[in-house]
């Protein structure tokens, strides 16, 4: 999901602002991308800048994918927005929300095991430098 802004005069202030709508990317049954409006936002009181407009759209479709994140996000506003828009969201059932089930996943993020763990050293790094460089092709070593 994403934001877009189109400009419009807003009557309840008389000013030039930005009409938002949240927006979903789709393939379609041709194979074409193509775009839906998931919700009508209308005029932001709050002065958002584009960061965190990126961070709201970003939580929003995490929620909807049932993605856990590993950082809780601490910026008040972001966290006030997503939990209004998340609302109006269900509340409009515009998004099938079954879609993303956990059984969907095709990895189970709570069983995930690393057994394989491996340091990159420097010595590596340096090797690996080494011989991206062919340096010992380019030196005679007597």
């Amino acid at each position: 999901m994403y934001f877009k802004m189109s400009c419009r005069t807003n009557i309840a202030t008389g000013g030039f602002e930005g009409y938002y709508r949240l927006v979903e990317s789709y393939r379609n049954n041709d194979g074409k991308v193509s775009h839906r409006t998931i919700l009508n936002i209308g005029f932001i009181e709050d002065a958002l800048e584009a960061s965190q407009l990126n961070k709201i759209a970003r939580i929003l479709t995490d929620r909807y994918e049932k993605k856990t994140s590993l950082f809780i996000e601490e910026d008040a506003l972001i966290n006030k927005w997503v939990s209004i828009f998340w609302a109006k969201i269900i509340a409009s059932g515009n998004l099938d929300i079954t879609v993303y089930d956990k059984t969907n996943r095709f990895i189970d993020v709570e069983t995930v095991k690393h057994t394989n763990v491996r340091e990159i050293g420097a010595e590596w790094m340096c090797y690996n430098i080494w011989q991206e460089l062919e340096i010992d092709k380019s030196m005679s070593f007597t």
